[in-house]
């Protein structure tokens, strides 16, 4: 697991570097530190009353059983009110910035499951937290100050592009033994033409499996190819976006558990791409994804996304 957070961390710096050389993207109206200061610590508050609400009013035991706080996940919702506030204020300047937050917020996430700290439901809970927090908070601060969304200022049409993204999601397993799975995923996309073209990704998922013990978490990584497509809405930034990529995993070994190390995965997933400046982009997706273990292992895929786009 220091590998992947030494990853995350190298993965911020190189993406900070980059950002730094990068001219902003969009003309932002300035935001005084008042309102930065304000929207700031309206997230890190509303996140941490709710955090801690449902952590003492919901008695999950944690996977190790150490205690029965497990839901939902601290460590990740403070991660990703910490990237979803960093990715509001630097977006504008360059995408990297979000992409590099996102990262490491998933980073964290990963680690929490592998530690056997939480269950992958417990990190989902979180990273929804995070984010749904800060913009709740950042809402707020629009109206205290009486500023208009930047959002609302640049419109830029969702045109097919090459774009890199990072990608957080849930995995709603559909067969009882096998807990909600949490996943994270880099992929690109490769336009071959106005509306198709060529996707590739490489990820990991987490899923938590019933055993006669308790759970044991089933982990994997894996790379993915296939063909995309791009539709653009009547609403000029947004966009229908659907996948369909094959691909194989390296499944590492679980105590209790007799599963073949390698697996071969088919995704099919459509997304409402949302462009939201010349060069980012937020992207939500909905899909099935079939794993073989051998024993196929099939799911209900939602994810969200932060998007380069270039």
């Amino acid at each position: 697991m220091k590998r992947i957070l030494f990853s995350a961390l190298l993965c911020t710096y190189a993406t900070a570097a980059m950002a730094q050389a990068t001219t902003p993207d969009t003309i932002a109206p300035k935001r005084s530190a008042s309102e930065i200061i304000v929207s700031a610590a309206g997230a890190v508050a509303v996140n941490a009353a709710i955090t801690e609400a449902l952590k003492h009013s919901i008695h999950e035991m944690r996977p190790d059983r150490t205690a029965n706080n497990s839901f939902p996940s601290r460590h990740t919702s403070w991660a990703f009110t910490a990237s979803t506030v960093l990715s509001n204020e630097l977006y504008r300047h360059s995408p990297w910035w979000s992409l590099a937050a996102h990262a490491a917020a998933s980073a964290v996430g990963a680690d929490r499951i592998v530690r056997r700290r939480h269950y992958a439901s417990d990190v989902v809970a979180g990273a929804a937290l995070g984010i749904a927090s800060t913009e709740l908070a950042y809402w707020v601060s629009r109206k205290i100050f009486g500023a208009a969304s930047p959002l609302g200022i640049h419109q830029p049409e969702n045109t097919f592009r090459p774009n890199l993204s990072v990608e957080t999601g849930a995995n709603y397993n559909l067969n009882n033994r096998y807990c909600t799975g949490y996943s994270t995923r880099l992929r690109g996309r490769l336009p071959i033409s106005a509306h198709w073209g060529l996707a590739a990704s490489a990820g990991a998922s987490f899923t938590p499996v019933k055993t006669s013990s308790g759970t044991r978490p089933l982990n994997s990584f894996g790379l993915g190819a296939g063909v995309c497509a791009h539709f653009p809405l009547a609403t000029r930034s947004l966009a229908i976006e659907p996948t369909v990529e094959i691909g194989t995993s390296r499944l590492l070994p679980v105590d209790g558990l007799d599963y073949a190390s390698w697996g071969f995965d088919t995704t099919a997933e459509c997304s409402l791409s949302w462009r939201i400046t010349r060069s980012f982009a937020c992207r939500a997706s909905a899909g099935y994804r079939l794993t073989t273990t051998p024993r196929a292992l099939s799911a209900i895929t939602v994810a969200l996304s932060s998007v380069a786009v270039f």
